[in-house]
């Protein structure tokens, strides 16, 4: 599954193809703050053993957990409780 992630003005979003899950955060040092976490709910996250699907349930639950994040070359480290997700650079030229 090809994720994108985007910031703007405080907020955030998560797009897979389909649903969108994002929210407010703020950054303090290596602190993030979350909050507002919401997603869309569009008819194509109704097949639940779609890879996308699968993806999207899961970041909506983690984005309202997440407290820190560092970034290592091309990988940004979110922490949450009891876990890490490590989202990877792709080239820009990666399309859907």
């Amino acid at each position: 599954v090809l994720l994108t992630l985007s910031f703007q003005e405080g907020g955030f979003r998560f797009d897979t193809g389909c649903n969108n899950p994002g929210g407010n955060y703020v950054v303090r040092g290596s602190q993030l703050e979350v909050s507002a976490v919401r997603t869309t709910t569009m008819l194509c996250s109704q097949k639940m053993d779609d890879p996308a699907a699968k993806v999207e349930s899961a970041l909506a639950t983690i984005a309202s957990t997440l407290e820190s994040y560092s970034i290592l070359g091309d990988e940004l480290r979110l922490g949450y409780p009891g876990g890490e997700l490590v989202l990877k650079r792709l080239s820009e030229s990666v399309t859907r």
